[in-house]
């Protein structure tokens, strides 16, 4: 059996379900993970939101208090570091490795802000602004923004959802910048190495894989 730390885990205990099937089957067959089957992983959660229901309510920046060092297999980060200051981006990688175990793998998806901005700028051609209202090309007159613009993909990228006091974005990433980020925290932590940075261009996100090796 191994174990798994799902940060930021909402309401799903697994975080290899649904789009993010492809991966799980990459970290099994591509990383230091056993190729085993997902299925053996035990899964805690971590969410700074109690009302999820998550094994730790806690806020995922410092853990030290309620998680020790290298108890964890295979850490998933899912839409996270997006909601932190930039300050603070950098620190909490360095501690999500210090749980991490050594083989280990730690997965990091944040939105993909090059993504977004393309989305806005040529595919989002409904609306125009005149003055401090938005105007909506299909009808006469001033249009809700806030009905039109929520839900937008694009959008929650950049701003966060914010259905909740949490869900706002304070940071964004693009593929250079996030490759450059992992590569001075492994840099500074013994056994810790960049496997991957790539984007995954149908879901308008990027993902991050650090490892964690012997030797």
């Amino acid at each position: 059996m191994y174990t798994g730390l799902n940060i930021g885990c909402g309401d799903k205990t697994d975080p290899f379900v649904g789009n993010r099937v492809s991966i799980g089957k990459y970290v099994t067959r591509h990383t230091c993970f056993p190729e085993t089957d997902l299925e053996e992983v035990i899964w805690h959660t971590l969410d700074i939101d109690p009302n999820m229901g998550p094994s730790y309510a806690a806020d995922c920046r410092d853990l030290k208090e309620i998680i020790g060092d290298s108890e964890y297999d295979l850490i998933v980060a899912d839409n996270i570091l997006e909601h932190l200051a930039f300050v603070e981006v950098v620190p909490t990688l360095h501690e999500w490795l210090r749980v991490l175990c050594t083989p280990g793998v730690l997965v990091v998806l944040v939105p993909d802000l090059e993504w977004a901005m393309l989305q806005w700028l040529f595919v989002d051609r409904k609306f125009a602004f005149s003055g401090d209202t938005i105007l909506d090309y299909q009808q006469e007159g001033p249009t809700d923004p806030y009905r039109d613009i929520h839900g937008q993909k694009h959008m929650d990228f950049v701003f966060g959802a914010q259905q909740d006091k949490f869900d706002f974005h304070k940071s964004g990433f693009t593929k250079g910048f996030l490759d450059s980020v992992v590569k001075y925290v492994v840099s500074r932590v013994p056994h810790a190495r960049e496997n991957r940075v790539t984007k995954l261009p149908l879901e308008g996100t990027l993902m991050a894989v650090l490892e964690k090796v012997r030797g």
